[in-house]
């Protein structure tokens, strides 16, 4: 059994590290937009890549979590691939058709938002890039998961990545198109990853359409749509927003600070992918439970390491790396990664509450007011304080859904099966608070010297720790017996 978990915690490593490339290909490419693009189209570029998400989660039907929940309940393999091939056939004739039309009346409404952005060519090509992306990465993705294929899902990634690298570069520096050139670049490398992707999905698909699997898909996927629209609406809906009321550039400075928050949240999706197989198996073997409490301490402590390094040294890298039309950006900073930190502790009991207990009924309803509040407070504010307002409003609204979550965790485990160190929680929380008071009063020297001031502050953290009296005796004992092996290797 244990052998089988290492295999499990394998899998998901490999499947976060795809992710975390294909995801992280818009961080890696700030100081080339920062470079080539104004602010204005920088922001544009923002808003255009959270509409492609928003017809993702749309008119995806929920077939990312319907591709893996029926895959072990066809015996025959044969009735397997005729399932996924009409699956396949239906998203993307369904979600084709939807484009077409838009495509079609878009020119109407596209000057609602930027009126000096034209729709043709620039919208049409968003419009198609999602389809793109609905067609060829939900479902494969998918089954790739599900069949343990890492290879293929590595490959797929792979190719996004690196095609996206070199499809941008050439059109926005080679060709010099400039916002155009960075939605082309996308556009030809999610073509090209379609490509590959559709070959290495020949093994699993077999043409067909059948109407029972389809209702069969839609019955399970359609009513996860709301939960997935609710969580876009919390995560990119505030560029939109943005955009309308306060303006392009307003974006752009807001969309590069939270370029930080999202590779965060990328870390922290892949830190609880790793962890949820042991939330799977709590739910089948009690004693499992006692580990989950130690298991959830260790997992805030991971998430506030990783997220007191990028609020230290973040602000930094935006003054290096991109012109001082940028640098407001990383006023955002400590917002969004304080918000993206409070996403990260939602994991906590929601792996509980789906995983383990296997409760869902309330999820959706807490995370669609979550997302209203988002839209209600950003509507509210921004056009008073600006993108400050849409960061500010992601710690709100973030910190609500924990805590909607937590009183439904506490509502399912009544009996607290699943208890929380609450003390060393608190410690963990009271450490990243000082060392980020510290780092507000004395980062002031510039860059260079912030950001080595900032790497102190940051190894810093096991010391206050330790003050703080976080580790137990058995910790302490294997700290120790560490350091005494590390110092032997290099004395010998």
């Amino acid at each position: 059994m244990q052998a089988s978990f290492k295999r499990i915690a394998g899998l998901a490593s490999a499947y976060a590290v795809a992710d975390a490339l294909a995801k992280g290909v818009q961080f890696l490419l700030i100081p080339l937009y920062t470079a080539y693009l104004p602010r204005e189209d920088y922001g544009v570029l923002g808003v255009f890549v959270a509409t492609i998400w928003l017809l993702y989660h749309g008119l995806g039907l929920g077939m990312n979590s319907g591709a893996t929940h029926f895959y072990y309940r066809f015996e025959e393999t044969s009735e397997r691939r005729r399932f996924y091939g009409t699956m396949w056939i239906a998203l993307g004739l369904s979600a084709g058709f939807i484009i077409l039309v838009m495509d079609r009346v878009g020119v109407a409404f596209a000057g609602d938002v930027f009126p000096n952005v034209p729709f043709d060519p620039h919208a049409r090509v968003v419009l198609w890039t999602a389809w793109l992306q609905i067609t060829f990465r939900i479902i494969p993705s998918a089954v790739f998961r599900v069949s343990e294929n890492a290879r293929s899902f590595l490959v797929s990634s792979l190719v996004t990545v690196f095609a996206t690298l070199g499809f941008t570069v050439w059109y926005v520096v080679g060709k010099d198109m400039g916002l155009l050139g960075a939605l082309l670049g996308t556009f030809h490398a999610t073509l090209l990853a379609g490509m590959v992707t559709f070959v290495l999905m020949l093994r699993y698909v077999r043409p067909a359409f059948v109407l029972s699997h389809i209702k069969q898909a839609v019955r399970y996927g359609l009513p996860l749509v709301p939960h997935n629209l609710a969580h876009w609406v919390l995560g990119l809906s505030d560029k939109i927003i943005i955009g309308k009321l306060a303006g392009p550039a307003a974006v752009g400075l807001y969309y590069l600070g939270y370029q930080f928050a999202s590779a965060f949240q990328v870390l922290i999706v892949a830190i609880n992918a790793a962890v949820s197989p042991h939330y799977a198996r709590a739910a089948t073997d009690g004693r499992g439970n006692s580990g989950l409490t130690q298991l959830a301490t260790y997992y805030v402590l991971v998430c506030a390491v990783i997220g007191l390094g990028i609020t230290l040294l973040a602000p930094s890298f935006i003054e290096l790396l991109t012109p001082p039309e940028y640098h407001d950006a990383q006023r955002v900073i400590p917002w969004v990664i304080a918000g993206v930190f409070m996403l990260g502790l939602y994991y906590v009991p929601m792996n509980f509450v789906t995983i383990t207990a296997g409760r869902t009924g309330l999820v959706a309803p807490i995370t669609l007011t979550c997302g209203a509040a988002s839209i209600g407070l950003n509507v509210l504010f921004v056009p008073m304080y600006s993108f400050m307002a849409a960061a500010v409003t992601k710690l709100i609204t973030y910190s609500l859904l924990f805590l909607g979550i937590l009183w439904m965790k506490l509502r399912t485990d009544v009996d607290g099966t699943m208890r929380y160190e609450l003390s060393r929680i608190g410690k963990i929380l009271l450490a990243v608070g000082v060392i980020h008071l510290v780092s507000v009063v004395a980062l002031r020297f510039g860059p260079w010297l912030d950001m080595g001031f900032g790497f102190l502050l940051w190894l810093s953290f096991p010391l206050v720790l330790w003050l703080a009296g976080f580790m137990n005796e058995t910790e302490l004992a294997s700290v120790k017996n560490s350091l005494r092996k590390l110092g032997n290797r290099y004395t010998q």
